[in-house]
């Protein structure tokens, strides 16, 4: 765990470091076997080091496993994480290739879901205000106490939209 927490502040603060770093393959098989953290940080380090990496089916099968794990009371929170971190990466990429399983992940998370950071994160995500809810969607997300988190999440998702920024 303190090696890919390392790994991953470092190409954080360096992203350019990042070309010293590569995956043979997205390690989705390892977080089939066994769901721990360190398997969910591994998962977003590769996407964060070479999202081509990822094809359209390791795509689809992962969006596959997150629509399981997020149901799971005892990964909930590490799976919304990791969805949410990938997701804000990817944001174009699911939009556009994705888009009817971002609307799956949508519809199971508001308003059922969204009971915790995670889950604002995860949410934050995913939406568009291209979206007719996005108003109600942000509204229930800003409505959850305000943490490290969901400040991190609103930040990065008006990166994804800069246009829809207030200046």
């Amino acid at each position: 765990e303190g090696l890919i927490n390392a790994v991953y502040s470092v190409i954080k603060s360096a992203p350019s470091i990042s070309t010293l770093f590569t995956f043979a393959e997205p390690p989705l098989k390892r977080l089939v076997q066994d769901q721990s953290v360190n398997n969910f940080q591994l998962l977003v380090l590769a996407y964060r080091i070479t999202p081509s990496l990822f094809t359209d089916e390791d795509m689809n099968k992962m969006l596959s496993l997150f629509l399981n794990y997020v149901q799971k009371k005892n990964i909930r929170k590490v799976a919304l994480t990791t969805l949410g971190e990938i997701a804000f990466m990817g944001f174009v990429r699911l939009q556009k290739d994705h888009s009817e399983m971002v609307k799956k992940f949508i519809s199971l998370l508001y308003p059922k879901l969204l009971n915790c950071e995670e889950a604002g994160f995860a949410l934050l995500s995913l939406i568009s205000p291209m979206n007719r809810e996005f108003s109600e969607q942000l509204i229930a997300i800003l409505s959850l106490p305000l943490t490290k988190l969901l400040l991190e999440g609103l930040q990065k998702f008006v990166s994804n939209y800069p246009v829809m920024a207030p200046t």
